[in-house]
């Protein structure tokens, strides 16, 4: 089985030392059928800003936060070219545990992570968007911040999405909300998913870890934050 760990990024993190911070930390703790992956999008640039290290990939989408359901449609295409039989899509600033997430069960199941509401197959009525309004019957969908594994069958799916929403997340759990809730495809949220495996928004004080997002990224604290929390 190989994996790919897909990190949602741009051009600005890079640069600024997001990728460092991850290699150095738990993206050199994964094994070794497991592959780390930045994924950015189109930007313009000059000198350095040009120089990819082999990990980071460039893929044909606006490298901005409202294209980024095409930038993940674009990895996903680049994951099946790949040959992978699962891909865990997570966003720069996303805390993994790499051994807990290898060994939480993902591969019994087409799309796998921490569902934002009830059930992984759930159609809600209503859902409250707080740039949208209400958007009626909306599939139930896996957090992007912390973190959903997709088989390759599902990643296929979301190869050919068409984005419905500006969010990545929503608008794949609207492409596969439908497969799901069939049983087409087997979807699952465990109970020891975010905050156990992955964490989106962590913080000290609250658990053992601190990989900021609202406050910013500093590579330094990144770096210590996870030498302190290692479990």
């Amino acid at each position: 089985m190989r994996i790919l760990i897909a990190v949602k990024s741009c051009n600005r993190d890079r640069l600024s030392g997001c990728h460092d911070a991850i290699r150095e930390t738990w993206g050199k703790d994964f094994p070794s059928n497991a592959d780390v992956r930045f994924f950015i999008g189109n930007f313009v640039g000059i000198g350095k800003e040009n120089i990819f290290k082999n990990d980071e990939i460039q893929v044909n989408a606006l490298d901005d936060l409202v294209n980024l359901p095409i930038k993940v449609r674009e990895i996903a295409k680049w994951s099946i070219e790949q040959g992978y039989d699962f891909t865990y899509f997570c966003d720069v600033d996303t805390f993994v545990i790499p051994k807990r997430l290898m060994a939480s069960g993902f591969e019994a199941y087409d799309y796998f992570g921490r569902f934002m509401q009830d059930g992984p197959t759930r159609l809600i009525e209503k859902f409250r968007d707080g740039r949208l309004g209400d958007i009626p019957n909306v599939w139930n969908y896996a957090s992007g911040g912390v973190g959903y594994v997709l088989s390759r069958r599902a990643t296929e799916k979301i190869s050919e999405m068409v984005p419905v929403h500006y969010a990545e997340d929503f608008s794949v759990g609207q492409v596969l909300g439908s497969y799901t809730s069939t049983g087409a495809m087997k979807a699952a949220y465990p109970k020891n998913f975010d905050n156990y495996v992955a964490w989106h928004y962590c913080m000290w004080g609250k658990t053992g870890y601190c990989w900021p997002h609202s406050i910013g990224f500093n590579p330094k604290w990144m770096r210590e934050s996870y030498q302190k929390g290692q479990p």
